[in-house]
């Protein structure tokens, strides 16, 4: 597992895409974002980061108490046990999916977590160890299923950007870079993570 999470990080750091080198560098590797390096990436990277920015911005005063009711609704169904609508399936909230727009998978709720303090819940546990179990053996995670395409612009769901591999056995680098987030801010990838990927970052950190 040491050496899968460093190859991992090693190739979402050498990424082509600034937001994804800013999240692991900060969100994950613990960086600070005032450091020369990050003042020189967009404004917009910078003040929001790549993670939900939504949240960030809504989950404030009397919203807080609007979001934390939300997350109550899902942390009551352990984040995936959710009662299907119409075509939904549990199935596809338990696939992982990159970008999600406006649909649900239990990636994008854990991501969701920490801005309103229920990252930490107990109530997570089970949906962490399944999203630990679809690590791959490079160390990324996989997008198994997308909600758009590429191909035709006048039908629904096109998009005109490519948002990486849509395989379950191949990693995607926008899928692992929140996936890795969500272990850090849980504490189950910084113990995993081997001493001299720390120094050669400079990041200076306590293993849990």
């Amino acid at each position: 597992m040491k050496v899968s999470i460093s190859n991992a990080i090693g190739n979402l750091l050498g990424s082509a895409e600034p937001c994804i080198r800013y999240q692991i560098k900060v969100n994950v590797l613990g960086e600070n974002p005032e450091s020369p390096a990050m003042r020189e990436l967009p404004n917009e990277i910078r003040e929001q980061g790549p993670g939900r920015a939504v949240f960030r911005r809504t989950c404030k005063s009397n919203t807080t108490i609007a979001a934390r009711k939300a997350a109550e609704i899902f942390l009551k169904r352990r984040m995936f046990d959710i009662k299907p609508r119409r075509r939904w399936r549990k199935e596809d909230f338990l696939t992982l999916h990159y970008p999600c727009y406006w649909h649900y998978d239990i990636l994008f709720g854990l991501r969701a977590m920490p801005e309103v303090g229920f990252i930490g819940d107990k109530r997570c546990s089970d949906v962490h160890d399944i999203l630990e179990r679809k690590q791959l053996s490079d160390g990324g995670f996989p997008a198994e299923k997308r909600y758009y395409q590429t191909t035709q612009k006048e039908k629904s769901g096109w998009s005109a950007v490519e948002w990486g591999n849509t395989r379950k056995n191949r990693m995607n680098e926008f899928a692992t870079a929140d996936a890795l987030c969500v272990l850090k801010r849980t504490g189950r990838l910084m113990k995993n993570m081997p001493p001299v990927l720390k120094t050669i970052f400079g990041v200076i950190q306590e293993v849990k």
